[in-house]
């Protein structure tokens, strides 16, 4: 019988590393297996400034297009109770915490995607910007279920773009010639 592996709880992954966790993750799974199921390999680990590393808040889907939490009534399938929305919203704001602390590690936490949503959560009705169960089994995509549909992938480009562009190019525009990754001139 198949199962998962797990690997070894990793003593000398040093939080504070100033790449952050997740780089130190890596780089211990890397050196413990050679199919790490990190996806990053040793160059990209070692190389990349923390600065342009980019994550993204989590959009805000618990809320109708009037911005109240969604309700077992008023939500498409599968009709979660209240107090299952009110579960997931909570969870989106303290994965959305997560996501803003990694500034700490000079990441670049992109902010303000929770708010854009907030009318368009997964029970607005037409004004949701969500893939609803119906519509995901219906376009033969069932883990697109709860994502952002095309208006929302959008909302997200609109937040995401102009934090790399600046990161980049150091304008929102992305106009001019970009920096090297060391920050250096081109």
């Amino acid at each position: 019988m198949g199962g998962v592996a797990r690997l070894p709880a990793a003593p000398d992954v040093d939080p504070t590393s100033p790449k952050g966790p997740f780089f130190e993750a890596a780089r211990w799974c890397r050196s413990f297996v050679s199919s790490c199921p990190f996806p990053l390999n040793t160059r990209l680990v070692d190389e990349l400034a923390p600065a342009h590393t980019f994550i993204t808040e989590y959009p805000d889907f618990a809320r109708d297009q009037y911005g109240n939490l969604c309700t077992r009534s008023d939500s498409p399938l599968p009709n979660f109770s209240t107090g299952t929305w009110g579960w997931l919203e909570l969870t989106d704001k303290e994965l959305n915490a997560a996501v803003d602390a990694t500034g700490a590690y000079g990441w670049a936490p992109v902010t303000g995607i929770p708010e854009a949503f907030l009318d368009h959560g997964y029970c607005a009705g037409s004004s949701s910007d969500f893939v609803t169960v119906a519509e995901a089994i219906a376009n033969f995509n069932i883990p697109g279920a709860f994502h952002p549909n095309a208006a929302g992938q959008n909302i997200n480009f609109t937040y995401t773009q102009p934090a790399v562009c600046t990161a980049l190019y150091t304008n929102p525009e992305c106009s001019g010639t970009p920096r090297p990754p060391s920050g250096g001139a081109p």
